[in-house]
């Protein structure tokens, strides 16, 4: 009589048992599953915030730092779950994981704030290019001038200026510069250039004499341009010469203190050491 009720209690036991290993086992399996998704999402948070940080989006590290702040909740939540943790008593992991955060924020601080600061700094506006012009000198026999414009930008009044003084024309007693008169065009389009202009007007053409040294310096600019350039110009009437440009110039006419025999003698020898040999331009052919 009382041996088929032991056995009755027994495969009760047995059925319980089972059925409380059945949950546990289900509780661990949500637990090892939820462990994975923390993880999985944190990484996932972890890199989406890395590189919408250097998108370039607006406000791109603020969005970040709330990606991140996101994907920290799930590593927090992995902590305060995992078995390896159950141990640990509770105020302890609060301030082991409050350490743990603070040293996070500080590490991150320094290139956050960078980050942050370069996209909240007023940037600024491109500037124009501003106009750049050079002069170009031809034809040996009877020489003329044209202006370049190396720039992307229109040159507007453009001005030169050419400054000779006839070396052979000393022993005429006459000190005097050539009467060139300074000329100014008035635009010329980006990355174009001028017609030739006349430097010698016919009265100064005709007062030269064929093999004439002619020495001195010429120069252009523009109100806008970025600057004016200076060059050395020496030419041999009808016969040619040469240019170069002198850039401690800076768009200025270098002449003599004094106009002397003497000053003039040492204002040509002065330019012509100024110039190298090998950077003097010869005066080609139109």
């Amino acid at each position: 009589m009382y041996l088929p009720h032991a056995l009755e209690n027994c495969m009760l036991d047995c059925a319980n048992c089972g059925v409380s290993s059945k949950r546990g086992g289900r509780q661990r399996m949500a637990k090892f599953g939820a462990t994975h998704l923390d993880i999985l999402f944190a990484f996932v948070l972890f890199f989406a915030g890395l590189g919408y940080s250097v998108s370039g989006f607006p406000a791109s590290v603020i969005v970040a730092c709330v990606i991140w702040g996101i994907a920290w909740l799930f590593v927090t939540h992995l902590f305060f779950v995992y078995d390896g943790t159950a141990s640990c008593p509770i105020d302890v992991k609060v301030i082991l994981w409050a350490s743990a955060t603070f040293f996070a924020v500080v590490v991150l601080w320094s290139p956050v704030a960078r980050r942050y600061s370069a996209e909240h700094s007023p940037r600024a506006e491109p500037q124009p290019e501003q106009p750049s012009v050079t002069l170009r000198f031809t034809d040996p026999r009877y020489p003329v001038l044209a202006i370049d414009n190396i720039s992307g930008a229109v040159a507007r009044n453009v001005k030169w200026e050419v400054v000779l003084w006839d070396m052979d024309s000393q022993g005429r007693n006459d000190l005097n510069p050539l009467q060139i008169p300074t000329q100014t065009f008035d635009f010329i389009k980006a990355r174009d250039e001028s017609g030739f202009e006349e430097i010698f007007t016919p009265a100064i053409a005709a007062s030269l004499r064929r093999g004439d040294r002619l020495f001195g310096t010429a120069v252009v600019d523009c109100p806008e341009c970025k600057q004016g350039r200076t060059y050395v110009l020496y030419i041999v009437w009808g016969e040619g010469g040469w240019f170069s440009e002198y850039n401690a110039g800076a768009g200025k006419v270098m002449v003599p203190v004094k106009v002397t025999p003497s000053s003039l003698g040492l204002y040509f020898r002065t330019l012509e050491n100024m110039v190298p040999k090998a950077m003097r331009i010869p005066i080609g052919k139109r």
